[in-house]
């Protein structure tokens, strides 16, 4: 979980927080804001995101438009980057529609290779999670798939969409979590290589007529890998970080795969494109999974060190790994 998720947080790099508060007197909403910056990020990461005047930006916006929503009066001037007198920068012009990636893994095993076979039958579990470098403070996970894998020759696919958002969270009996009525697909734009010059968005969640309305999104006002949730109600929300899942029915393809615990005031990080595989057994999808207590991933580097992989970056849509044990019976997954 997020303990401090009911401010402003920022995940990634070597952190470092500073605090801060801004008031926006046009509506008279009050955000405590922490920035959580990182000797490790790098400027197309983390770097610019420091500036908080682009932060005030963003809760600027974000005001004018619950302020017009309730009918409220607001002083809607914009706010830019340069010095006074100067001119806004001219923008290039969003795409209406902005095109979904798939990319596709199969996962097999065979007995075509007598020392690449899987021995016995296992639980695979896949789990989401957006970019960060510091291994220490994993995210709060939650199951995202399971393929249960066969011996001696099996193949099965996972199926992944550069759609994401937020949802809200229901917890079942059964330890599951549900997603809740309030959803939102975020449009993150930069990850595709058209367009790589627009900024993500951050989805408003609003009371409107005594109710709460999550159907409003504003662009970042930088270009970044980061999209954020901002909750204007005034009272907490439990949120989760969702990939938005082509392979079920419509009315439930959010599948959240962080829990962002109670957020107050905004959230802000990356996409889960961060795709890791652990062989446990007991797990259904949906539900949470503490990983630092899982030793052994899937997908790891040449020392055997965990690695998740991008999946977002892979330069196939199909991309094949074979699964099996070596001959002192450890498990590999190794990419074709």
């Amino acid at each position: 979980m997020f303990p401090a998720s009911h401010e402003f947080v920022i995940q990634g790099g070597c952190f470092n927080e500073a605090q801060t508060q801004h008031v926006d007197y046009s509506t008279k909403y009050e955000f405590n804001v922490t920035i959580v910056a990182g000797d490790k990020a790098q400027p197309d990461e983390l770097g610019h995101l420091l500036n908080p005047e682009k932060w005030e930006k963003l809760i600027h916006k974000a005001n004018i438009l619950v302020a017009e929503r309730n009918g409220q009066e607001t002083c809607a001037e914009e706010v830019h980057d340069g010095a006074e007198g100067d001119e806004p920068p001219t923008e290039p012009e969003r795409p209406l529609e902005i095109p979904q990636v798939q990319k596709r893994i199969t996962i097999y095993t065979g007995v075509d290779k007598a020392l690449k076979k899987l021995k016995r039958s296992i639980d695979v579990v896949f789990i989401l999670t957006p970019a960060i470098s510091d291994s220490d403070t994993p995210w709060p996970t939650i199951v995202w798939k399971v393929c249960i894998i066969d011996p001696p020759t099996m193949q099965t696919q996972i199926i992944w969409s550069s759609q994401a958002g937020f949802c809200g969270l229901e917890e079942l009996d059964d330890g599951t979590l549900r997603p809740g009525d309030l959803k939102m697909a975020v449009q993150v734009c930069d990850r595709l290589p058209r367009w790589p010059s627009f900024p993500g968005c951050a989805a408003i969640l609003q009371n409107v007529d005594n109710e709460h309305d999550f159907s409003e999104q504003i662009e970042m006002p930088f270009t970044t890998n980061d999209f954020a949730v901002c909750n204007m109600t005034g009272s907490n929300q439990r949120f989760a970080l969702c990939t938005i899942d082509p392979t079920k029915p419509e009315s439930d393809q959010f599948s959240p795969v962080v829990d962002l615990d109670s957020v107050g005031d905004v959230f802000a990080c990356g996409p889960p494109v961060m795709l890791q595989a652990y062989v446990v057994p007991g797990y259904r999808e949906r539900q949470p999974i503490d990983t630092s207590k899982l030793l052994r991933p899937l997908f790891v580097n040449a020392a055997s060190k965990p690695q998740p992989i991008d999946i977002s970056r892979l330069d196939k849509p199909v991309t094949a790994f074979r699964l099996y044990s070596n001959a002192a019976g450890k498990l590999i997954l190794e990419k074709d």
